[in-house]
């Protein structure tokens, strides 16, 4: 039985990362990912899909021909491990997309908190200024009085 991608219209080898659907449908991750990049739907037959719900597949296969088994054993030990590290790689852009948008917050709370120490250290410069006016009110009103008494008191 041969089995193809829709998307590309490739058979399927055992080795290739091939994943499912929800509804059912085979594809090659990559094609699929693609597909869904676009659109929201699967390409056969437009059920709602995302690439989280995505499921991988394994075939389990015999070779047919003996002779090359031994070659198509370690190619697919190695397109295994490609998938593996290519697995790793996606997980980890993925780590560091995170940290970035996480940065990207961060720096955009800095700018906020900022933006807040300025204006209430502007108004803490605003209330000093009215303390300082106060108090030199006071001083003239102290002396005001002083003279005040003073001459009340001579003149008696």
């Amino acid at each position: 039985m041969e089995l193809s991608c829709s998307v590309c219209s490739e058979l399927y080898v055992p080795s290739e990362h091939v994943v499912i659907t929800q509804c059912g449908h085979l594809f090659h991750h990559a094609c699929i990912v693609r597909w869904l990049q676009r659109s929201q739907t699967c390409p056969e037959c437009r059920a709602e899909c995302t690439a989280t719900r995505l499921i991988k597949v394994h075939f389990n296969v015999t070779a047919h021909n003996e002779r090359n088994r031994p070659a198509n054993a370690e190619r697919s030990l190695m397109e295994d491990k490609i998938d593996i590290l290519t697995s790793k790689v996606t997980e980890q852009e993925q780590a560091l997309k995170q940290m970035q948008e996480s940065t990207y917050q961060g720096v955009a709370d800095q700018v906020a908190s900022r933006e807040t120490l300025m204006t209430l250290l502007e108004e803490v410069r605003l209330q000093n200024t009215v303390i300082q006016d106060l108090g030199n009110k006071t001083d003239e009103c102290t002396v005001g009085l002083a003279d005040f008494l003073a001459n009340m008191f001579d003149s008696s």
